[in-house]
């Protein structure tokens, strides 16, 4: 699967069904009235909803007038991509250093690391050279592949590596946060469970994923 493919499917997707789309607008803090998250606070203005979900991945926490920590972090991951001339792997192939994950295209990515960096978004001449080497000690034919690309993104972790889904502390303000290296896997699933509580529906299994399971935890710095 292609993240960023899938990232605009569904961003044209929700367009099309009704749903307005700010991309560069950032969000300042959530607007609390009498309790109730009633809308956020961006650079553009406010926007008042009757229903605030807070899915901002590594940025989760972004909030710090909240009454409750929110215990997510950002955990840098960087990623190496090849392209392969000829057979490429059938499957995906791991080592206890990398992973080797082949695509349709003829490439295949190289993962990933788990850095505690805060959000310094990079790539680093070190976890690249890292990277490679596993791969090619893993599968020794890639040392031929050519470079195509490297990249980094920031997972968002929390202490316990579980989600934080649903209901928070305060009315009207709802988690789908904290999914670290699974948020794409995880995303149907958050989707519906996440609706399903906006509209009054409680699974059982939701309590499991509740931001109120880390009360009395100091916040993840």
């Amino acid at each position: 699967m292609n993240p960023r493919a899938l990232s605009r499917a569904a961003w044209l997707t929700a367009e099309r069904r009704g749903a307005a789309v700010r991309a560069g607008v950032a969000v300042r803090r959530f607007v609390l009235e009498r309790g109730r998250c009633v809308g956020v606070e961006t650079d553009e203005g406010a926007f008042t909803a009757g229903a605030v979900v807070d899915a901002a991945g590594a940025w989760a926490a972004f909030d710090l007038g909240l009454p409750f920590p929110v215990p997510v972090r950002p955990v840098r991951g960087q990623i190496v991509a090849l392209r392969v001339e000829g057979l490429v792997p059938a499957r995906i192939v791991c080592s206890e250093d990398v992973y080797v994950l082949p695509r349709a295209d003829g490439t295949v990515l190289i993962g990933s690391t788990l850095e505690t960096v805060g959000f310094r978004k990079a790539v680093t001449a070190g976890a690249v050279a890292k990277l490679l080497e596993g791969a090619v000690r893993l599968l020794p034919r890639l040392a031929g592949a050519r470079f195509e690309d490297a990249w980094s993104g920031l997972r968002p972790g929390t202490p316990d590596g579980w989600p934080i889904l649903g209901e928070s502390p305060v009315p009207g303000l709802f988690f789908a946060a904290g999914h670290f290296r699974s948020g794409i896997l995880l995303a149907p699933a958050t989707a519906r469970l996440v609706a399903d509580a906006i509209g009054g529906v409680r699974a059982p299994a939701m309590s499991a994923f509740s931001i109120e399971r880390f009360a009395g935890r100091l916040s993840v710095s």
